[in-house]
């Protein structure tokens, strides 16, 4: 039975909803409470790490997590989703201090700030008297109603809060409906289905944009641990609506399926036919399935030669059953009459669970596998001796959130996204040090050495100066401040409607099924060929797979930052219309062009952040089938010739091999092979 279903028998059961008759919404969030998380809530703190990122970038974060515990700053520091939510269900466990002798509203003092508008208090408030008691202590929502029953336990006990909450609506820019909430603290009712007369004290003005959910810093080491959000769509039910739920807007059903064209798997040829690309620029195919299946990056060598990492058991269908078979490898490919397509494919690594980036070096290869980082010696083409270089590269999270893109920046260190660790060879043995965290899928840099890299929700970052310039100063005190956003949350331009994303309706998604900003954003690359003109030289670029697009933003330095602009109006640099065109990575290429990596796959989505709305979706349109396909092709500009598919250093650094200094630079750092 749905959440909606339920809601409109219990208007109908219970005496306790004949209030519905005069308000509509009077008790839309009650009796949603449920102790068990379900499927489809994300953890936003859990046994092994959590998913919170600082509210601000000008602010080193302090928060501390260890053994499933995030401890809040004792500075004022503050930590958000990274997701934003209009109706949900929440749960949380906190743990508050004790601060004797200090002002009640100093004892214990945190908050949960509901879409950054509205605020639920934490304090250590155990022991007031009902007569003393005020609404801005704990389980109060701040300053604008005091809690039912007072149920607070003394500080050093984990309490609970469970959230029910509906977002307020507006029409026109005014609101129309108060938002709503309910909350039980401790397994009792405190707040039951109460509409929020506005904002609270410190929040955030109210509005019709979803906001994301707050964990306050309040200079108080009060605890988190199981915390918990699920999506809801707490609208208003009818009678009438109940037949047509597919035709009404919202969350689930912003297009109707049968509006929704179909997505078969096309043949590489006919792919072609689908994209929507720059007119000054033209786009081949390089290589495509059976040589290359479900390939995720790719690397090219001093020869020319392309080697490609290929995650082939890439979610098999929606379940993903048999995710983790050894069927992934690293293959290398040649053109052998220099045509510009591979013409010779020989596997160098076979038998790889879930392989995900590579990075040439020396003799052999960096490679970063499930859960290890090794270096693999090349003997003539074929995997030799095998090195961990890391045990704990990736930190055991999901597929989505593990160390990827090994880079070799131009420090001669190497980099990775979703990881504070670079990694260097000293004398013979592997160096692992901290840096920046950065990213989560793929990396770049530009020609002065600064990293480029972003996560799913936004388009591109950069870091300001060289890795680790700022972190030698002790006293420096700004986290992430090294980076800067260079495409932040922009308006995108599908060329097809995009319903199939789990954030659709949500903000990020018009009326027409049309994704409007990143959500799935991978891949960033700086451009850094010869091939393009100059009009394109200063450009970054970035993939959204699950809009089957790519943006090219124009990159310059304004009042001493790095800024960057879109300046292709309402289209795109790439678009296609086939739903399984997936751009998951970029990479400049030594001819001086841009490859364009394509995991071609009917479903993107891991199954860890499968909703059931998704699920829906890859039925209708069999988006299951296929699985094991792939392309890489090739954008060059019109005008240009391709320039030579060998690395002109790499020639130079062979035919010099009797220069002193030369000789010094590659015992000491490699060739610099690595793009």
């Amino acid at each position: 039975m749905t959440l909606k279903c339920r809601r409109l028998l219990l208007l109908f059961t219970f005496p306790g909803y004949l209030a519905a008759a005069e308000d509509p919404l009077a008790g839309i969030t009650k009796g949603l409470f449920n102790g068990k998380r379900p499927a489809d809530a994300v953890q936003l703190v859990g046994e092994r790490g959590y998913t919170l990122v600082p509210e601000s970038e000008k602010v080193k974060s302090q928060w501390v997590f260890d053994q499933g515990v995030l401890t809040a700053s004792p500075k004022w520091d503050s930590l958000v989703t990274p997701d934003v939510y209009s109706d949900f269900r929440m749960h949380l466990e906190f743990n508050v201090n004790s601060v004797p002798n200090v002002d009640a509203e100093k004892n214990g003092n945190s908050g949960i700030y509901i879409q950054k508008r509205y605020e639920l208090q934490i304090l250590n408030s155990h022991g007031v008297s009902e007569e003393d008691y005020k609404a801005s202590y704990a389980g109060s929502l701040y300053r604008q109603k005091k809690p039912d029953q007072l149920v607070s336990k003394p500080a050093g006990e984990w309490q609970s809060y469970d959230i029910v909450f509906r977002a307020a609506r507006f029409k026109d820019g005014k609101r129309v409906e108060n938002a709503r909430i309910s909350v039980q603290q401790n397994g009792v009712l405190i707040h039951d289905d109460y509409a929020l007369t506005n904002k609270t004290g410190a929040g955030e003005k109210e509005g019709p944009e979803p906001g994301p959910i707050k964990f306050q810093g309040h200079h108080n080491p009060v605890e988190f641990r199981n915390c918990w959000i699920q999506r809801l769509e707490l609208d208003e039910v009818k009678e009438k609506d109940a037949p047509k739920p597919k035709k009404k807007k919202g969350y689930t059903y912003v297009i109707p399926f049968d509006e929704i064209p179909a997505a078969p798997a096309l043949k590489p040829k006919e792919a072609l036919e689908t994209f929507r690309l720059h007119k000054q620029f033209e786009m081949s195919l390089v290589s495509h399935e059976p040589a290359v299946q479900n390939p995720l990056a790719l690397r090219f060598d001093g020869n020319g030669r392309m080697w490609v990492v290929e995650m082939r058991s890439y979610m098999p269908n929606a379940n993903g059953e048999g995710e983790d078979a050894p069927t992934g490898r690293i293959s290398i490919h040649e053109d052998t009459n220099n045509d510009g397509v591979y013409d010779k494919t020989s596997v160098f690594l076979d038998g790889l669970n879930q392989p995900r980036s590579i990075a040439l070096y020396k003799n052999g290869v960096l490679f970063g596998g499930h859960e290890k980082l090794y270096f693999v010696e090349n003997v003539d083409g074929k995997a030799g001796k095998r090195t961990v270089v890391d045990e704990n590269y990736t930190q055991d999270a999901n597929v989505e959130h593990r160390a990827n893109a090994l880079f070799r920046g131009l420090d001669n260190w190497i980099y990775n996204v979703k990881s504070d660790a670079r990694y260097r060879e000293v004398d013979g043995e592997w160096v692992k040090e901290k840096t920046s965290f950065r990213g989560q899928w793929g990396l770049s840099q530009d020609n002065y050495g600064r990293l480029y890299y972003n996560e799913n929700w936004f388009g591109i970052k950069a870091d300001q100066l060289l890795p680790n310039t700022l972190m030698k100063n002790s006293n420096f005190q700004l986290g992430r401040a090294h980076g800067r956003h260079i495409s932040y949350r922009d308006k995108l331009y599908p060329a097809r409607i995009t319903p199939g994303v789990n954030r659709g309706g949500e903000g990020a998604i018009d009326d027409k099924g049309y994704l409007t900003a990143a959500t799935g954003a991978a891949g960033p690359v700086a451009y850094r060929g010869d091939q393009f003109p100059p009009e394109f030289q200063n450009t970054a670029l970035f993939c959204e797979p699950t809009a089957n697009l790519i943006r090219m933003i124009h990159v310059s330095r304004k009042d001493g930052l790095l800024t960057g602009e879109h300046l292709m109006g309402e289209r795109e640099f790439l678009a296609s219309t086939d739903e399984r065109f997936r751009p998951v990575n970029l990479f400049n290429a030594p001819d001086g062009t841009l490859y364009v990596v394509d995991l071609y796959h009917g479903i993107i989505q891991h199954k860890h952040y499968l909703t059931r709305y998704l699920l829906e979706h890859i039925k209708h349109r069999n988006l299951e089938s296929y699985p094991r396909l792939g392309r890489i092709y090739r954008i060059k500009h019109k005008d240009g010739p391709r320039g030579p598919a060998c690395n002109a250093w790499e020639k130079a650094w062979r035919a010099s091999c009797n220069s002193r200094s030369l000789k010094w630079l590659v015992a000491r750092y490699g060739p610099a092979v690595d793009y």
